[in-house]
């Protein structure tokens, strides 16, 4: 049984009446469930059903999964990706703890989502809409953070109870099913079901081999299959990808092609972008197509997940703000919005900078400055906020210079080249350049490569960029920071020593 101590308001703001603060458990007496494959946890507490989908009905449970796993709760429905969760229900009021996972809640048209280290606590009857106004809306998704002994605390329980746990892949084959079968003759009757089985899994373990060989070429083409096509996007095909995303080490790119295959529901698409592991390339994908609701609660509760003790790249902070000015831009009137939304994320720029991610509070404040600098009307609360914001943006956060040595008569004075600033990680480099290349209008091919080498600096092989005599192929390494070209090679000629900007070098290349 769990007793809460103690309980407290969230110092990120709202009025929320029941968060986790400190607990004590004895949950000896309680039976544990067998749990679905690829899952794991405890029933601390309480009944929970794991029939044909959990669900909580009330108590307490803390379950963890290595692909997309639900919960329901009331009328909610939880889900998490790649880590785990906490719950407390009760017959009206459920709190939902994201210790490794973001989690994301749905309930009917309604949307939350819970950012890792926070927690939120609402009605199992349903979440209140927009139509009650953006305040009430905005209020019943307010966050608090978790109290840091209680999350380190079930996140290392949620690690050893992982360790017990199977992979829910299939066994690794070298080659596709020798014999071949057409696509009518796959849509086969139930009397065939354990013959497909079996194939289906035999094509999933090739596929696995490809993506533990990082071979992203032979991904790429076994894909176009037909038959492969329909395997992968069936319910087991999407929780092996979801698996081998969290699970196996591989390159940028080819985490890239799986995200891309299982980003493409609601859930999928707002996890990953809140997911520190996956952000990164989330935020480069075209999502699929949400509801306005969706849209709103990322924009909203985004700049919660900047608590994280994971890097947040300049990267993702750039296309939250587009994100954001364009939802605002969709709005007849986005007045009340904006003013809301100030009134919510101005006082986590002083958070931020109180946690010590001084970084992330002036990128914070620059996104809200150019949100209000894109309104064509003010009102007197944006103007204040800017007034307010702009000391943040004129903050200068880069560490003081070095006192240079005294310099001698015969000193030679070279031109130094460009110090960053701040240096990507390789992950959020290789995103950068793939993103660069994609908006230039650059043709990849199964040849292409993008791999990150140096601070900030890509080589980029086997692009084409078309022009109105032939298709280039390029090979060059490219600073996304600067957005300088360097070390050029086209269709094999390597004499080219220029160092253009990267849009001069496009133009030019296309000519």
């Amino acid at each position: 049984m769990l007793l809460v101590v103690s309980m407290s308001v969230a110092d990120t703001g709202g009025s929320i009446s029941h968060i986790i603060s400190s607990v004590t458990s004895s949950f000896d007496d309680v039976k544990q469930p067998l749990f679905p494959k690829g899952t794991y946890g405890r029933v601390i507490d309480g009944d929970v059903d794991f029939d044909s989908a959990i669900t909580l009905h009330s108590g307490i449970l803390r379950i963890g999964s290595q692909a997309e796993r639900s919960v329901n709760v009331g009328s909610l429905y939880a889900s998490i990706f790649d880590g785990g969760m906490y719950l407390i229900a009760s017959d009206e009021s459920v709190t939902i703890a994201a210790l490794t996972s973001p989690v994301f809640i749905s309930s009917g048209d309604q949307r939350m989502i819970v950012p890792i280290g926070m927690q939120w606590t609402g009605s199992t009857t349903g979440i209140s809409p927009i139509t009650a106004g953006f305040s009430d809306w905005m209020n019943a998704r307010k966050l608090s953070p978790l109290p840091v002994h209680f999350q380190e605390e079930h996140v290392a329980e949620l690690i050893t109870e992982e360790k017990s746990v199977l992979l829910p892949l299939p066994d690794l084959q070298s080659h596709l099913p020798r014999e071949t079968v057409s696509f009518e003759t796959f849509l086969l009757p139930v009397s065939r079901a354990d013959d497909q089985k079996q194939r289906e899994e035999h094509i999933l373990g090739y596929i696995r081999s490809l993506v533990e060989r990082d071979d992203v070429a032979s991904f790429q083409e076994v894909i176009q299959d037909e038959e492969v096509q329909t395997i992968l996007s069936s319910h087991r095909g999407r929780e092996v990808i979801a698996t081998m995303i969290g699970q196996l080490d591989m390159s940028t790119s080819m985490r890239m092609e799986l995200l891309m295959r299982v980003a493409d529901t609601e859930s999928m698409w707002a996890l990953s972008s809140f997911h520190p592991e996956f952000r990164d390339i989330a935020w480069t994908l075209v999502g699929p197509d949400v509801s306005v609701e969706s849209q709103l609660a990322r924009a909203f509760l985004f700049p919660f997940s900047l608590f994280s003790s994971e890097d947040v790249s300049d990267f993702v902070m750039d296309r939250y703000g587009v994100a954001l000015e364009g939802i605002v831009s969709n709005m007849s009137d986005a007045s009340p919005f904006v003013e809301h939304l100030l009134d919510t994320h101005l006082p986590l720029i002083d958070r931020l900078e109180e946690k010590g991610y001084p970084r992330r509070a002036i990128r914070m404040s620059e996104t809200l400055v150019s949100l209000i600098l894109s309104m064509e009307h003010k009102t007197d609360v944006m103007t204040k906020a800017l007034n307010h914001l702009q000391f943040f943006s004129q903050v200068d956060i880069t560490p003081l210079p070095v006192k240079p040595a005294k310099k001698t008569r015969n000193t030679v004075v070279q031109q130094e080249d460009i110090v960053p600033v701040v240096v990507y990680s390789p992950q959020a480099v290789e995103v950068m350049a793939h993103d660069m290349l994609q908006k230039s209008g650059a043709l990849f091919t199964v040849e292409t490569g993008i791999a990150a080498y140096a601070d900030n600096k890509a080589h980029v092989s086997g692009i084409f960029f078309s022009s109105p005599k032939e298709d280039r192929s390029v090979t060059f390494t490219l600073d996304v920071y600067s957005k300088i070209v360097n070390e050029i090679e086209i269709n094999g000629k390597s004499d080219f020593p220029y160092e253009p900007s990267f849009d001069g070098f496009v133009e030019w290349i296309s000519q």
